[in-house]
């Protein structure tokens, strides 16, 4: 084994070790932490065995396993950026649909939308 295969196998079992660590605390990312998991074995199995990716690229009419695991880098990196896209609209809609939901809740105990003059109106004869 060379020195890169070295470091880059034990990243990869220091990474699964991690991830089934944090899957046996929060049972509910489970699946999240096997499919990482396999990512990372997956990878290490590629570094050790460069000519099993290289195999596959051919079949797969690629003609190089660096370019095959550039496409499917790019790949991820699409649906993962268009996921936090969407995922980000959701949330900022449920935050705009909270910040509506105890505006109207404050006006309606403050008395309507008049209220906020009235409690100036009301600070002034303290004064």
């Amino acid at each position: 084994m060379i020195p890169f295969q070295i470091i880059v196998v034990s990243l990869c079992v220091v990474l699964t070790w991690s991830n089934l660590s944090r899957a046996f605390k929060a049972p509910s990312r489970r699946r999240v932490a096997v499919v990482s998991c396999a990512v990372w074995l997956a990878a290490a199995v590629c570094v050790l065995r460069p000519q099993i990716l290289t195999g596959l690229a051919v079949i797969l009419g690629i003609g190089r396993g660096a370019d095959l695991v550039f496409y499917i880098c790019a790949i991820a990196f699409l649906i993962l950026a268009f996921y936090g896209h969407n995922r980000l609209q959701q949330v900022e809609a449920a935050m705009t649909q909270v910040v509506r939901h105890v505006a109207l809740a404050n006006a309606q105990t403050n008395g309507g939308p008049g209220a906020a003059n009235n409690v100036e109106a009301n600070s002034s004869h303290l004064a």
